[in-house]
């Protein structure tokens, strides 16, 4: 039969594993030690780390988290999408040795957009070749959000 300190002592256990992060029989405590890309051609490693979860529970030697696993999956997706690519696939793994653990994502590029500047409703008296190269747009470049924002009229 339990006693009243037993009760105690299991609930305060239990409070303190849930402090820690524990989720079972194996904490997922594994410290992220790395974060790797495959199949990226056209965005380098470094402009894909930028900007995820990963990136700053490394920097604080933290532990992996499923969930930031997968919303830093669809942050790099995004990253693709923002620079014209209609359409990538992004999958990711977490590989885990000793107390360490590396995510990995895989991607595979799909076809990237081509930028094409229409000009229209200019004034008789405005060149539309001199307007052409004023646009930051290049005909037939890949096309990126960021270029095609700046060239937008305010």
């Amino acid at each position: 039969m339990r006693t009243w300190q037993h009760l105690v002592l299991a609930a305060a256990t239990a409070a303190g594993a849930c402090a820690h992060g524990s989720t079972g029989p194996r904490a997922t405590e594994d410290r992220l030690e790395k974060v790797s890309f495959e199949g990226n051609q056209q965005l380098k490693d470094k402009t894909l780390l930028t900007g995820l979860g990963a990136k700053r529970v490394m920097q604080r030697g933290g532990a992996v988290d499923p969930y930031m696993v997968q919303v830093d999956a669809d942050r790099i997706r995004g990253e693709y999408l923002r620079k014209g690519y209609l359409d990538v696939d992004v999958r990711s793994r977490v590989e885990r040795k000793g107390e360490t653990a590396t995510v990995i994502y895989t991607v595979e590029e799909g076809i990237r957009a081509k930028t094409q500047a229409i000009i229209t409703g200019l004034p008789d008296d405005v060149d539309q070749a001199a307007v052409r190269k004023k646009l930051p747009l290049a005909e037939g470049q890949a096309f990126d959000y960021d270029v095609y924002d700046l060239a937008k009229s305010d």
